[in-house]
C-alpha cells in the first residue's frame, strides 16, 4: 500500500501486527500487486475500480470501508466561494438565465439529470462494473 496513506493508517490501527509492505506511491503499490507481489491491495476504492475496469486482474473483497475517521464522509465536489459561472458568462458574453445559475446549481442540476435519464447508472457499469458511489 502506499506508505504515508490514511490506508496505512487505517491498517496501523486496526491490524497493528499485520505485515505490511508499503511503496512511495498508488500507482507503483498497485503495480507490484498485479505483478504478483502482494496477497492484497488496499487503497482508495474509486481508484482501485478505475484500474480493473476492463480487466480480469483483481476482484473487489467485502464491503467497503467507512470509517470517517480515516476516509471521510465520501466522494464529493469541491467548489469555490465565489460564482465562477457569472464570470465565464460575463466573459463569453452570454447572459441567459441558465447561465447565471450558480455552478453549484448547475452541477446539482447536471448529476440529477445523469441520475434520471440512467447515464450516471451507464457510466458506473462501463468504467467501473458497479456503482461508484
Amino acid at each position: 500500500m502506499q506508505s504515508g496513506s490514511r490506508h496505512e493508517a487505517y491498517v496501523m490501527k486496526h491490524f497493528p501486527n499485520a505485515l505490511r509492505r508499503t511503496v512511495p506511491t498508488f500507482e507503483e503499490a498497485w503495480d507490484r500487486f498485479v505483478l504478483g507481489e502482494a496477497m492484497f491491495f488496499f487503497g482508495d476504492r474509486v481508484a482501485i475500480l478505475q484500474r480493473m475496469a476492463g480487466t480480469q486482474c483483481c476482484m473487489l473483497a467485502g464491503k467497503p470501508i467507512v470509517d470517517a475517521s480515516f476516509f471521510s464522509q465520501g466522494v464529493g465536489f469541491a467548489l469555490p466561494h465565489t460564482d465562477l459561472s457569472a464570470r465565464v458568462s460575463e466573459t463569453a458574453g452570454q447572459s441567459s438565465t441558465s447561465q447565471r445559475l450558480t455552478l453549484k446549481t448547475q452541477l446539482e442540476n447536471g448529476l440529477s439529470a445523469l441520475i434520471a435519464d440512467g447515464t450516471y447508472e451507464d457510466i458506473s457499469t462501463r468504467y467501473f462494473n458497479e456503482n461508484i458511489f
